[in-house]
């Protein structure tokens, strides 16, 4: 008669047996053959397959480093063409310009979005101009050199605020600041030599508004939405390179004009109309709405 305790020992025996069985049958099964047609495979000895081991990192280093460089450099490359865009705008329209950030892309072009202008003392609005992207299709290498070509720049949604002060309306501050560097001969020659010029051969205004803040008219003001203008051959003349002061001028008169084209209820003494004829002719020529 079996006790319960040695009944526990013949189980245990027994399983001990069964996985020593099921080993030695797996060590003993025969490998599967080569197929004879497939052709003899070459002996790599342990210091050839080290050299190769070797040889594959040092290439994947080759091609993981100049990748990761590419990756570095355009992920820095965002935050300096934004604050480089901002520092020239202010520059030229004498007030202060943001955008919440900038995209370069690697196959060519670039991306502002959501850019503001602020407004001159001491008109009352925060901002005289808004848009929500500028894109512009460019090659990166063109980026670098003082004339940049663009082939085409869509400014999407662009918001115009013109407010009329005790003197003159807000955009005639900021025109004039445009106009001044080209008025004035000395401030020419200080000018640096490197100073970055534009040949633009489309430019697309989408969706654009203009906002009329006076109280010389009914309801103190008017929103226009404008139809889509599209100027073409910015700077493209022969040795006719616009500056970004003569980009700006351009975009924001045509806007000033399509209101007052657009509405014909503008109450004369509002002074849009001498904003437009007070820029100088070449801004005027470079004005060419798509039909």
């Amino acid at each position: 008669m079996t006790t319960p305790r040695m009944r526990r020992i013949l189980d245990d025996c027994r399983r001990d047996a069964e996985r020593l069985l099921e080993e030695v049958e797996r060590v003993a099964r025969p490998r599967p053959q080569r197929s004879p047609l497939l052709p003899p495979r070459p002996y790599v000895s342990p210091r050839a397959h080290r050299r190769l081991r070797r040889l594959t990192i040092a290439l994947a280093l080759l091609i993981a480093i100049p990748v990761a460089s590419v990756v570095t450099v355009f992920v820095g490359l965002n935050p300096f063409v934004r604050s480089q865009v901002e520092s020239l705008a202010s520059s030229a329209l004498k007030v202060p310009v943001v955008m919440d950030r900038a995209r370069v892309s690697i196959a060519g072009g670039v991306r502002f979005f959501r850019l503001a202008v602020g407004n001159p003392l001491p008109f009352k609005e925060v901002r005289a101009f808004r848009v929500d992207a500028v894109a512009a299709e460019m090659s990166l290498v063109s980026a670098f050199k003082d004339t940049i070509e663009i082939n085409e720049v869509v400014i999407l949604h662009p918001r115009m605020i013109v407010e009329a002060g005790k003197e003159k309306l807000n955009w005639s501050v900021l025109m004039d600041h445009l106009q001044k560097p080209a008025g004035k001969p000395e401030a020419a020659e200080k000018a640096p030599r490197g100073e970055k010029k534009f040949i633009i051969h489309r430019l697309r205004i989408v969706r654009p508004v203009v906002v009329i803040r006076s109280p010389k008219m009914s309801q103190g003001g008017a929103e226009i939405v404008l139809r889509d203008i599209e100027l073409q051959g910015i700077g493209t003349g022969p040795g006719r390179a616009a500056t970004l002061s003569l980009v700006l001028a351009t975009v924001f008169q045509s806007l000033l004009t399509g209101a007052i084209d657009e509405w014909a209820g503008l109450p004369e003494d509002l002074g849009l109309g001498e904003i437009t004829s007070s820029t100088s002719k070449s801004y005027l020529d470079e004005l060419k709405k798509a039909e």
